[in-house]
């Protein structure tokens, strides 16, 4: 419980954000970014026309993304919302947990400018 309570976590993970959003200039969408004080991010996500090639070329590079809202809800009358449908095909999510090394941070940095 103290490693999930830790109150460097959301600072840390802010500090992680803001690293990744400056290695990924114009490929995070808005709001993500900034990264407001008091937040806690879990994960960036990137906006990438081709979500299907971006991720294996990030794995390629040793950096896991998953597309995390790749399906509407059942109940979600998904033609209602076409923006909504639009980011989910469009948003692949990079990892931005405390415990990133740096070692980990300058990888998934490089692996996000290469794939730019």
């Amino acid at each position: 419980l103290p490693r999930v309570a830790d109150p460097a976590a959301a600072q840390r993970r802010r500090e992680l954000a803001r690293a990744l959003i400056a290695a990924a200039p114009g490929r995070v969408p808005a709001p993500f970014a900034t990264v407001p004080d008091g937040a806690s991010p879990f994960v960036l996500p990137l906006a990438d026309p081709r979500p299907g090639e971006l991720i294996p070329a990030l794995a390629r590079r040793g950096v896991q993304a998953v597309r995390l809202w790749a399906l509407p809800h059942p109940l979600l009358p998904a033609r209602a919302f076409p923006q909504a449908a639009r980011r989910r095909a469009t948003t692949v999510v990079v990892p931005l947990h405390q415990h990133l090394r740096p070692a980990d941070v300058e990888r998934i940095a490089a692996a996000l400018e290469a794939t730019a």
